[in-house]
């Protein structure tokens, strides 16, 4: 595995092989991250230059931009996002409403203020229409909403020294099955946490020393690993 290095000008300017730690994450609609952490070498501090972009593997239609960059204890640590995160950085005041969504997204890269080499595919048809209205916001907002409304994606690929935005319908899987029966289908959201949750209260009342008096209070099994003490002051 390889992960290659270019400046604004898709250039090549540097190829790494070796790091500590590589964390890359792609969405179709939404935003992603990516992670890289080195060890502090010479070679290496050469990569420290924002804005530049990275492929692994030469996979160009997964392209990230670096927007931040941190030395400490030994490792340098590059973070960013997929390349469409520069929309982040452009602002519009134009209506969507009632539009392709292919056609609302390529017109909002084509008419923004251009950011260097990129640009945008041919119109491919897709017949998707977004039909809420929405305006006055970053070009990544309006691309993101325009795109979890109808279920389009969007990214930036490389091709040569250039950048270009492409929308498309995620490819539908056949094999992959959800039912209430598998056990595979929950809310989009999850979210688990005992950090507020006791079942044992020990209960302290008014007076002080042996006059104060003292209960204790269960619920459930509040014995070894699952039980969660808690003191409460009922003064």
């Amino acid at each position: 595995m390889i992960i290659s290095f270019y400046g604004t000008d898709l250039i090549l300017k540097n190829i790494v092989r070796n790091w500590v730690s590589l964390l890359a994450v792609n969405t179709y609609n939404s935003m992603g991250c990516f992670t890289l952490e080195l060890q502090n070498a010479p070679h290496n501090a050469e990569l420290i230059k924002l804005w530049n972009y990275c492929t692994i593997d030469n996979d160009n239609d997964n392209v990230y931009v670096i927007t931040s960059a941190n030395i400490a204890n030994g490792k340098i640590v590059l973070t960013g996002f997929p390349a469409t995160y520069i929309f982040s950085k452009r602002a519009s005041t134009t209506v969507i409403s009632n539009k392709k969504a292919e056609v609302a997204m390529k017109s909002l890269v084509d008419n923004m203020t251009p950011w260097d080499n990129v640009i945008t595919e041919e119109i491919k048809g897709l017949t998707d229409t977004f039909k809420n209205q929405m305006s006055d916001k970053q070009i990544l907002e309006y691309l993101q909403g325009i795109g979890q409304a109808t279920d389009v994606g969007f990214r930036l690929v490389k091709e040569g020294q250039k950048l270009v935005f492409k929308t498309y319908k995620p490819t539908l899987n056949n094999s992959v099955k959800y039912s209430t029966s598998l056990k595979n289908v929950a809310n989009l959201d999850y979210f688990i946490s005992e950090n507020d949750y006791y079942n044992y209260a020990i209960v302290a009342g008014a007076e002080h020393g042996e006059k104060r008096i003292t209960v204790t209070t269960s619920i459930g099994d509040t014995s070894g690993v699952d039980r969660r003490e808690l003191y409460i002051d009922a003064r």
